[in-house]
């Protein structure tokens, strides 16, 4: 499985497929608790275990994607499952990268 990423400069909007999930802080219930026990996302954002475990397999190799992807001026992120994060999406994908330790 490949993961590709689209930034558009204009409007500093970086878009991905499923390498982020973006929940709403108001999911409550059996959704939050799958959420943040089952997919490990603590902030209801963030990158799935699932695509942890069976999609990361070179760990160095994806460290340098992010830290390329990070180089990026983005405001906001679109992903494609949920909500986008409309504004500051940098520092949240550089909380949930470290949330799932996978950059320092």
């Amino acid at each position: 499985m490949n993961e590709h990423a689209l930034f558009h400069r204009r409007s500093r909007t970086l878009v991905v497929a499923d390498l982020f999930f973006s929940f709403p802080q108001e999911t409550s219930g059996w959704p939050r608790f799958f959420i943040r026990h089952v997919m490990r996302l603590p902030r209801l954002f963030g990158i799935s275990a699932v695509f942890r475990l069976l999609v990361i397999r070179d760990k160095e190799a994806f460290a340098r994607s992010m830290r390329a992807l990070l180089a990026l001026d983005f405001e906001r992120l679109v992903v494609a499952h949920w909500q986008p994060i409309e504004t500051d999406a940098k520092r949240t994908v550089e909380q949930a990268l470290r949330d799932s330790e996978l950059l320092p």
